[in-house]
Protein backbone atom coordinates (compact mmCIF):
# COMPACT_ATOMS: atom_id res chain seq x y z
CA UNK A 1 0.00 0.00 0.00
CA UNK A 2 1.45 3.20 -1.17
CA UNK A 3 0.51 6.65 0.20
CA UNK A 4 0.12 9.32 -2.36
CA UNK A 5 1.51 12.45 -0.76
CA UNK A 6 0.47 14.66 -3.66
CA UNK A 7 -3.20 14.15 -2.79
CA UNK A 8 -2.63 15.05 0.86
CA UNK A 9 -0.67 18.10 -0.12
CA UNK A 10 -3.48 19.24 -2.37
CA UNK A 11 -5.98 18.60 0.42
CA UNK A 12 -3.93 20.67 2.87
CA UNK A 13 -3.74 23.59 0.41
CA UNK A 14 -7.50 23.51 -0.20
CA UNK A 15 -8.18 23.25 3.51
CA UNK A 16 -6.24 26.44 4.12
CA UNK A 17 -8.07 28.27 1.31
CA UNK A 18 -11.49 27.09 2.53
CA UNK A 19 -10.76 28.06 6.15
CA UNK A 20 -9.45 31.46 5.04
CA UNK A 21 -12.58 32.02 2.95
CA UNK A 22 -14.88 31.05 5.84
CA UNK A 23 -12.97 33.31 8.24
CA UNK A 24 -13.25 36.29 5.88
CA UNK A 25 -16.96 35.59 5.37
CA UNK A 26 -17.55 35.49 9.14
CA UNK A 27 -15.66 38.78 9.58
CA UNK A 28 -17.68 40.44 6.81
CA UNK A 29 -21.00 39.30 8.28
CA UNK A 30 -20.08 40.38 11.80
CA UNK A 31 -18.89 43.80 10.54
CA UNK A 32 -22.19 44.28 8.74
CA UNK A 33 -24.20 43.63 11.90
CA UNK A 34 -21.90 45.65 14.14
CA UNK A 35 -21.84 48.81 12.02
CA UNK A 36 -25.31 48.76 10.52
CA UNK A 37 -28.16 50.77 12.04
CA UNK A 38 -30.75 48.20 13.13
CA UNK A 39 -33.50 50.84 13.49
CA UNK A 40 -35.03 52.21 10.36
CA UNK A 41 -36.22 55.81 10.55
CA UNK A 42 -39.92 55.68 11.21
CA UNK A 43 -42.58 58.19 10.32
CA UNK A 44 -44.08 59.61 13.46
CA UNK A 45 -47.77 58.85 13.78
CA UNK A 46 -48.12 60.75 17.01
CA UNK A 47 -50.47 63.69 17.04
CA UNK A 48 -48.68 66.86 18.08
CA UNK A 49 -49.43 68.02 21.62
CA UNK A 50 -50.47 71.48 20.52
CA UNK A 51 -53.23 72.11 18.00
CA UNK A 52 -51.52 75.24 16.71
CA UNK A 53 -48.55 73.21 15.52
CA UNK A 54 -50.39 71.95 12.44
CA UNK A 55 -52.27 75.04 11.24
CA UNK A 56 -51.52 75.69 7.56
CA UNK A 57 -50.39 79.14 6.46
CA UNK A 58 -53.33 81.50 5.94
CA UNK A 59 -55.64 79.51 8.21
CA UNK A 60 -56.76 79.93 11.81
CA UNK A 61 -58.46 77.75 14.40
CA UNK A 62 -61.72 79.17 15.74
CA UNK A 63 -63.43 77.58 18.78
CA UNK A 64 -67.00 76.49 18.08
CA UNK A 65 -69.89 76.13 20.48
CA UNK A 66 -72.11 73.53 18.85
CA UNK A 67 -75.65 72.97 20.05
CA UNK A 68 -75.48 69.36 18.81
CA UNK A 69 -71.99 68.74 20.17
CA UNK A 70 -72.84 65.46 21.89
CA UNK A 71 -74.17 63.96 18.67
CA UNK A 72 -71.15 65.21 16.71
CA UNK A 73 -68.76 63.73 19.29
CA UNK A 74 -70.36 60.34 18.72
CA UNK A 75 -69.44 60.55 15.02
CA UNK A 76 -66.23 62.60 14.82
CA UNK A 77 -63.29 61.35 16.86
CA UNK A 78 -60.35 63.61 16.04
CA UNK A 79 -61.37 65.61 12.95
CA UNK A 80 -63.99 65.70 10.25
CA UNK A 81 -65.86 67.81 7.72
CA UNK A 82 -69.15 69.52 8.50
CA UNK A 83 -71.65 71.98 7.13
CA UNK A 84 -71.99 74.73 9.72
CA UNK A 85 -75.32 76.42 10.44
CA UNK A 86 -76.28 79.30 12.72
CA UNK A 87 -79.59 79.41 14.55
CA UNK A 88 -81.74 76.51 15.66
CA UNK A 89 -82.74 73.84 13.16
CA UNK A 90 -86.21 74.37 11.72
CA UNK A 91 -86.53 77.97 12.91
CA UNK A 92 -86.87 81.04 10.78
CA UNK A 93 -83.52 82.76 10.44
CA UNK A 94 -81.52 79.57 10.51
CA UNK A 95 -78.95 79.64 7.74
CA UNK A 96 -75.97 77.74 6.43
CA UNK A 97 -72.73 79.63 7.01
CA UNK A 98 -70.14 77.24 5.62
CA UNK A 99 -70.04 74.11 3.54
CA UNK A 100 -67.50 71.34 4.23
CA UNK A 101 -65.26 73.07 6.74
CA UNK A 102 -62.78 70.99 8.66
CA UNK A 103 -63.37 70.72 12.39
CA UNK A 104 -60.84 69.37 14.87
CA UNK A 105 -61.85 67.94 18.21
CA UNK A 106 -60.22 69.65 21.16
CA UNK A 107 -58.14 67.47 23.48
CA UNK A 108 -60.41 68.08 26.43
CA UNK A 109 -63.94 66.88 25.70
CA UNK A 110 -65.66 69.83 27.35
CA UNK A 111 -63.75 72.18 25.05
CA UNK A 112 -65.69 71.08 21.97
CA UNK A 113 -64.43 71.63 18.45
CA UNK A 114 -62.19 74.01 16.55
CA UNK A 115 -62.95 75.09 12.99
CA UNK A 116 -59.99 75.27 10.60
CA UNK A 117 -60.91 78.20 8.37
CA UNK A 118 -59.26 81.00 6.41
CA UNK A 119 -58.85 84.35 8.09
CA UNK A 120 -61.67 85.80 5.99
CA UNK A 121 -63.99 82.94 6.98
CA UNK A 122 -63.04 83.50 10.62
CA UNK A 123 -64.28 87.10 10.35
CA UNK A 124 -67.61 85.88 8.95
CA UNK A 125 -67.85 83.28 11.68
CA UNK A 126 -67.23 85.82 14.42
CA UNK A 127 -69.87 88.22 13.02
CA UNK A 128 -72.60 85.62 13.49
CA UNK A 129 -73.63 85.34 17.11
CA UNK A 130 -75.31 82.46 18.86
CA UNK A 131 -74.61 78.80 18.96
CA UNK A 132 -73.90 76.85 15.84
CA UNK A 133 -74.94 73.39 14.80
CA UNK A 134 -73.21 71.06 12.43
CA UNK A 135 -74.08 68.40 9.89
CA UNK A 136 -71.35 65.81 9.36
CA UNK A 137 -70.05 65.29 5.81
CA UNK A 138 -68.21 62.34 4.28
CA UNK A 139 -64.49 63.18 4.53
CA UNK A 140 -63.63 61.26 1.34
CA UNK A 141 -66.37 62.71 -0.85
CA UNK A 142 -65.59 65.53 -3.20
CA UNK A 143 -67.82 68.57 -2.85
CA UNK A 144 -69.89 68.32 -6.01
CA UNK A 145 -72.07 71.26 -5.02
CA UNK A 146 -69.31 73.73 -4.24
CA UNK A 147 -69.90 75.66 -7.47
CA UNK A 148 -73.69 75.50 -7.19
CA UNK A 149 -74.02 79.13 -6.09
CA UNK A 150 -71.85 80.39 -8.91
CA UNK A 151 -73.76 78.31 -11.46
CA UNK A 152 -77.05 80.02 -10.50
CA UNK A 153 -75.71 83.46 -11.33
CA UNK A 154 -76.33 84.84 -14.74
CA UNK A 155 -73.21 85.32 -16.81
CA UNK A 156 -71.81 88.81 -16.99
CA UNK A 157 -72.67 90.66 -20.18
CA UNK A 158 -70.51 93.46 -21.44
CA UNK A 159 -72.10 95.85 -23.89
CA UNK A 160 -69.91 98.32 -25.67
CA UNK A 161 -71.11 101.76 -26.58
CA UNK A 162 -71.30 101.92 -30.36
CA UNK A 163 -71.28 105.67 -30.54
CA UNK A 164 -73.83 107.69 -32.23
Amino acid sequence: MKLDLSKNKHYEENKFVILSFLLLLAIAISMRFLFSNPRKPSISTEVPDRADSYIPAGFVLVPLELSNQEQIQAVIESFGFVDLFVGKPGQLGSKKLFRRIKVIRAKQEQMGYLALVTEYQAELLMKNSGTFWAVVQNPKAKDSFSNQDTQKRTPLKIEYYKGG
